[in-house]
């Protein structure tokens, strides 16, 4: 499995969006830290998002979190 640095995610992305719409070197720049910034922000709300997941398959917090495998699995049966 190749692990690639975000940066260098937000690299190639920058290269091929100057290959299609001829960016400038200013342009260029600030798409890699729009890309960065927005990956970094989706990152943050992954909790959030499995969070709400969890909640909305009716999973409480008083029960504690499960895996949604088993839980699907736990109510297949019935």
């Amino acid at each position: 499995m190749i692990k690639e640095t975000i940066e260098e995610v937000a690299k190639r992305y920058a290269v091929n969006r100057r290959n299609k719409k001829n960016l400038t070197n200013r342009e260029f720049d600030l798409c890699q830290k729009d890309f960065i910034v927005g990956a970094k922000f989706q990152a943050e709300q992954i909790p959030s998002i499995i969070e709400q997941y969890l909640e909305t398959a009716f999973i409480s917090k008083e029960q504690g979190y499960k895996n949604p495998k088993e839980w699907f699995e736990q109510f297949k049966k019935k």
